[in-house]
């Protein structure tokens, strides 16, 4: 359509009015934004799917070195606190597993304190809905909350997977930020297996979506993040 319009410009022997050129550069600036707004949203689509696929490919990895460890298993605790707001939460990692406390590989996005940066994160379901955490003892849905993240998940330490030949390469999504957060949070979900006793014995990857950064404050840093879960 735009290459009729620029050919009825430019072959119209008697010529456009002023009033004509400008609805034809109206109607064409028009399609030119439909255009790049449909480029934008297919491009981040396209990054969302090309993230879930590769946690498939993480998966196996982590799968095929939970294989090949022998040996005792080694848990490793530690206590934190994050964004001054959350003392004494204990993260644990296994010696089973490619993984890292979720508060080392991502530092920026869980800060000890809020002073400086992150003062609060929220966190969405799939749907976009508030997402929410089961009490074992009462079975009662509460919101999750950061130390539902640190105890319930520990963070893939790509470095062992690569070092170690499990993968050859890291994802693209794992190193994508906006400004200091990353897009992208790559974690491991303790699951319970069958006959376990109630221990964490198995993995799922995960994946959160960073969709909000939010500024408290034209002068400060001061931000809020909220991440979705996509995977």
């Amino acid at each position: 359509m735009v290459q009729r319009l620029k050919r009825a410009v430019f072959n119209n022997q008697r010529g456009f009015t002023l009033l004509e050129l400008l609805a034809v550069m109206s109607i064409m600036a028009v399609l030119a934004g439909i255009v790049t707004t449909s480029v934008s949203g297919t491009s981040e689509d396209s990054r969302d799917a090309q993230a879930i696929q590769d946690s498939t490919t993480v998966g196996s990895a982590a799968a095929d070195y939970f294989s090949d460890q022998d040996g005792a298993e080694i848990i490793t605790p530690e206590e934190v606190e994050v964004l001054s707001l959350f003392p004494n939460t204990t993260q644990e990692i296994s010696t089973r597993w490619p993984e890292d406390f979720v508060t080392s590989v991502y530092r920026n996005v869980l800060p000890p304190d809020n002073a400086t940066t992150v003062t609060d994160i929220a966190f969405l379901d799939s749907e976009g809905a508030i997402l929410t955490a089961v009490v074992a003892e009462t079975n009662e849905a509460i919101n999750f909350t950061v130390p539902d993240l640190l105890t319930g998940f520990t963070a893939v330490d790509f470095n062992i997977l690569i070092d170690q030949n499990y993968m050859s390469s890291v994802p693209d999504s794992y190193s994508q930020k906006s400004g200091l957060y990353a897009n992208y949070l790559w974690l491991f979900e303790k699951a319970d297996s069958a006959g376990s006793a109630g221990e964490s014995v198995s993995r799922n990857v995960a994946l959160f979506k960073l969709i909000v950064v939010q500024k408290l404050d034209a002068g400060t840093e001061h931000v809020s993040l909220v991440y979705q879960r996509v995977h």
